[in-house]
């Protein structure tokens, strides 16, 4: 990780997209409480788009099938993202996602 981590750091491109994506994918393992990975950055230190990538991504493996645990149900990963808000994500941005899920009416659980 550490290489991965300089790598991104030290290759900057001139295409500003591709610098967010690149951030994202590097500090989506931040915590919005400062102790995530790979730097300890907190709160609004990391990226927005890391931000939100890491919530998404936290919602998809909760709702998907794994080896080692069953999948959980939407209200269930919805009630873990609730209870993480604050110390694991940015709380505003898990507020936006609930929300956003909760206007799906009607679309099939995923």
């Amino acid at each position: 990780m550490q290489r991965t981590a300089e790598g991104i750091r030290s290759a900057p491109t001139r295409e500003p997209l591709i610098d967010n994506i690149l951030r994202a994918i590097l500090y989506h393992h931040e915590r919005f409480d400062g102790k995530g990975y790979p730097l300890g950055l907190k709160g609004g230190e990391i990226p927005l788009l890391a931000r939100v990538l890491s919530i998404v991504e936290a919602y998809q493996a909760m709702i998907s099938p794994r080896p080692q645990r069953r999948r959980k149900t939407r209200e269930e990963a919805i009630a873990e993202l609730r209870e993480e808000a604050g110390s694991q994500f940015d709380p505003d941005i898990v507020n936006a996602f609930i929300e956003s899920l909760q206007e799906e009416k009607g679309s099939p659980e995923q």
